[in-house]
């Protein structure tokens, strides 16, 4: 096998999370404790595993670390976007995965986390109602949106353009062919 470099990591490493509820504040929690030395990463194979790497009598057990160039856990930044506002301590409180006592040592580090807005359709997800969610057009108004512009340029320039399949079935919903131009 080949051997190659690799470049050592150098910079931040931002982590970017879907939601942020309990799972993605317990995570968040978890490496910041740990990176105050508060808490072992456990459950994290790059921080506390070890690999075996050699045979027989040349074996080693190394930190992952020791064999590729990986960030520090310094070096981690978090974001994440959700529907709702609340930052990473408030959501991680409200959640009540963890205990209080261990989430307050962070809580300057996860109130600094703030959810960016959620692209949301409600469609896919009924039971979610947040206030945090990107401005512009949903998916169905910007398909009735395109498919009127459609419409009414397949309509008013040249009757012979109509969509075929599945648009123009939505043009035949969206907009029914005008009253003066029915035969």
């Amino acid at each position: 096998m080949k051997q190659s470099d690799v470049s050592p990591a150098q910079g931040k490493l931002g982590i970017l999370v879907v939601g942020c509820g309990a799972v993605s504040t317990t995570f968040m929690t978890g490496v910041l404790m740990a990176r105050k030395g508060l808490a072992k990463p456990v459950g994290s194979m790059t921080q506390y595993d070890k690999m075996r790497v050699g045979r027989g009598a040349d074996a080693r057990y190394l930190h992952y670390a020791d064999i590729v160039p990986l960030a520090k856990l310094d070096d981690i930044v978090f974001g994440c976007w959700d529907v709702y506002p609340q930052n990473a301590y408030q959501a991680a409180m409200y959640a009540e995965v963890l205990k209080e006592k261990d989430i307050e040592p962070v809580r300057d580090e996860l109130v600094q986390i703030v959810p960016m807005p959620a692209a949301f359709d409600k469609n896919y997800a009924k039971r979610l109602d947040g206030d945090n969610v990107k401005a512009g057009l949903t998916r169905i108004k910007a398909c009735k949106s395109q498919a009127f512009t459609m419409c009414v340029d397949s309509w008013s320039v040249d009757q012979s353009f109509l969509p075929v399949g599945v648009v123009s079935q939505v043009l035949r919903r969206c907009c029914p062919r005008p009253s003066h131009l029915r035969r």
